[in-house]
């Protein structure tokens, strides 16, 4: 099993989906920050892990699409409040 920058390679899993994983994660750290609940000042594992339990849970295309879509309404939110 090869690592990659995503936490794992698996040949089975479609590069398209791997480039969305991809992007999530380096989409989250920028919207955990903005909630509270990351600080890259003090990064710890808080990253790795969260890779982990994502890829651990493997999600499909379209959970994939869902969560990426999460994580950039929620990010949109945080950058431009609605008043």
């Amino acid at each position: 099993e090869c690592m990659t920058d995503i936490g794992y390679y698996d040949p089975a899993v479609p590069r398209s989906l791997m480039r969305r994983m991809k992007r999530l994660f380096n989409r989250a750290p920028e919207c955990m920050t903005d909630i509270g609940y990351y600080d890259p000042a003090v990064p710890r594992s808080l990253m790795r892990r969260m890779k982990r339990l994502f890829n651990r849970a493997r999600l499909d295309r379209e959970e994939m699409k869902n969560t990426d879509n999460y994580v950039v309404v929620m990010l949109d939110l945080f950058q431009h409040p609605v008043d």
